[in-house]
């Protein structure tokens, strides 16, 4: 089951959520950090996306990382790797990379899209049984793309390992609480989009924007 996501509007919004009381009793567990950085493939004129197809490499802070293809109509294919270039991961011979080969070469592949998401862990635990249920992750996500940057925030929530209450009960219930909404499915495609709407409006900005030149020379001006 994928994970549950919420917008959280601003940075001050995660501090407030964080230090909110959980819902009907629950005690949060010991805060926790994490960090990873996601990188999207895809070809000048977009070959991938144009499928529906998605080309992710993870890196984590803990020196992990994982190649994952997402094609419609088949089954997530991820794999750990040894390898830091993503050059050769892409071309190595793990499953998702040799199903990548079926689609397209791989050496036809750039970085479309770089994410680096700054985790806060807050676990939900049962007043009594002091064990957690559901993690609630706290993101901060940067977004880089063709040189420009943008950063917004994220509410996740998942089933605890060992855990019994549904992750989507307690989602739901800081929505409520919270007023948040919920946030776009696909984390790629809202990057991408906000990009491209600060593109349009660096764009408007820029042709909004008039020069007028007056020339003066020894006490006449030329029009």
């Amino acid at each position: 089951m994928a994970d549950l996501r919420w917008d959280l509007p601003s940075a001050a919004a995660v501090e407030e959520l964080i230090r909110a009381p959980l819902p009907l009793g629950l005690r949060a567990g010991a805060p926790q950090w994490t960090f990873h950085r996601d990188l999207y493939f895809d070809t000048t004129s977009g070959d991938l996306r144009g499928r529906g197809v998605t080309c992710r490499l993870r890196y984590d802070v803990r020196d992990r990382r994982w190649l994952a293809l997402d094609v419609p109509g088949v089954d997530r294919c991820e794999a750990m790797v040894s390898d830091l270039d993503p050059r050769v991961v892409l071309a190595g011979a793990t499953e998702p990379a040799r199903r990548l080969r079926a689609l397209i070469d791989p050496a036809r592949l750039e970085i479309l899209l770089e994410l680096e998401v700054e985790r806060r862990l807050r676990p939900a635990c049962l007043p009594i049984v002091r064990l957690p249920q559901v993690v609630l992750g706290f993101d901060r996500i940067t977004a880089r793309h063709r040189g420009a940057s943008l950063t917004f925030h994220e509410l996740v929530v998942w089933r605890a390992r060992g855990g019994v209450l549904a992750p989507a009960w307690l989602g739901r219930a800081l929505a409520r609480r919270h007023e948040l909404r919920a946030a776009p499915s696909d984390r790629l495609e809202r990057a991408l989009g906000m990009h491209a709407a600060l593109a349009r409006e660096v764009e408007a900005a820029t042709a909004e924007r008039r020069v007028g030149v007056i020339a003066v020379a020894h006490g006449r001006l030329a029009l």
